[in-house]
């Protein structure tokens, strides 16, 4: 059962069920090893077909009448975005492994609903869970329904993005590029990724929730991170926000490329503002938990502290009796422990991590300035 719910056994569960993650990785000793030549070498055929595409049909640039292979930023940022977004994957879904095997969150309460909270979560990642099943369905469905969008809107290149594009009706070859690639992007990888993303954003509520419903679970005050043990979930929250910055960047790019602010490139601006401001809630949550924690185990120590040294001040040492050393060795000890978690900080990321907060909007920002100001 221990080995079953080890991080590295869940890692390799949850990879053998997805075909890109399987393709991307590899066992090594046990533990799941992200291969990047691997994720280059697949996601190099689009780009590869696509250069082809241009050559065949002579779009490679279609200069004043709009945008070529070689001069279509949108889709060089789509092709490079790919490679890296599965790699970031594969090593997000590793993260995650790791914290929905740590006993530490599920076992402490001693309830069964907390240990099927934990079954449930493995069930998300290993696709064994119906309702995870239903709700990737739900996410490639809308995946479709943008490549059938888009699919359209290439039909009017002039009307819907203002220029040609050498994906348009008007060069099949080219046409039937963008769509293959679009249909990998948005309906299979877009989907999973945010399909592991929402797991780790529940999974990070529902262990807040479930320790501070807990009357067991204690903030480890010594804990290396300086965070009571609470930093894991803080860096998984964060490596969420780092997948959005290549998906800004793309939508950056598209706002670049074309003449037209086109509906949904405006939706997509829209969910790249959004999507991001909503991962800071789960933060919210664990700091009010660990307030909460801390406060619990202040008042603990406190407590503690005055009854010793109403001890002491009782029955004042005489000499070096064994039971007044005791007693001041207990005091400092809990004097020590008091320091330590008030200097314990409540937020589950370092101070310079604010920062990381931000990189999804700049280059959104990036572009809204250029397309004012340079002509």
């Amino acid at each position: 059962m221990e080995d079953e719910l080890s991080p590295d056994s869940l890692a390799r569960e949850v990879v053998r069920s997805r075909m890109l993650l399987r393709l991307s990785t590899r066992s090594e000793r046990g533990s799941v090893c992200v291969i990047g030549w691997r994720i280059v070498a697949f996601h190099a055929i689009f780009p590869a077909a696509a250069l082809l595409a241009g050559v065949a049909e002579r779009t490679l640039y279609l200069h004043e009448a709009g945008r070529g292979v070689l001069d279509h930023y949108g889709f060089h940022a789509l092709f490079l975005s790919a490679p890296l977004l599965a790699w970031m994957l594969c090593r997000f879904v590793v993260k995650l492994a790791a914290v929905v095997a740590e006993p530490t969150w599920f076992a402490n309460v001693g309830r069964t609903a907390d240990v099927t909270m934990q079954g449930e979560l493995i069930g998300f990642m290993s696709g064994l869970d119906k309702r995870g099943a239903t709700l990737l369905a739900l996410m490639r469905s809308i995946g479709i329904a943008a490549v059938i969008a888009n699919a359209s809107s290439t039909r009017y290149p002039l009307l819907v993005y203002g220029q040609d594009v050498f994906d348009s009706i008007l060069h099949p070859f080219g046409y039937v590029v963008g769509r293959v690639f679009l249909i990998y992007y948005w309906v299979y990888l877009l989907p999973l990724l945010v399909y592991f993303a929402i797991i780790a954003t529940v999974a990070t509520v529902r262990i807040a929730h479930l320790v501070e419903q807990s009357d067991e679970h204690d903030l480890r005050c010594f804990a290396a991170d300086g965070c009571g043990g609470f930093r894991v979930l803080g860096k998984l929250m964060t490596s969420i926000v780092y997948m959005y910055v290549p998906i800004a960047v793309v939508v950056a790019a598209l706002s670049l490329t074309h003449a037209n602010f086109y509906p949904t490139l405006k939706l997509s601006a829209a969910l790249a503002v959004l999507i991001p401001a909503q991962l800071f809630l789960p933060f919210i949550r664990l700091h009010h938990v660990m307030v909460l924690l801390k406060q619990r185990k202040l008042a603990y120590i406190e407590k503690f502290l005055t009854s010793t040294e109403r001890v002491l001040d009782a029955d004042p040492p005489r000499g070096w009796e064994t039971r007044s050393i005791a007693l001041y060795l207990r005091f400092l000890a809990g004097a020590s422990l008091y320091q330590q978690t008030s200097a314990m900080t409540t937020w589950p990321y370092m101070r310079k991590d604010a920062l990381k907060w931000v990189t999804p909007f700049v280059p959104l920002a990036v572009s809204t300035l250029v397309k004012q100001f340079v002509p």
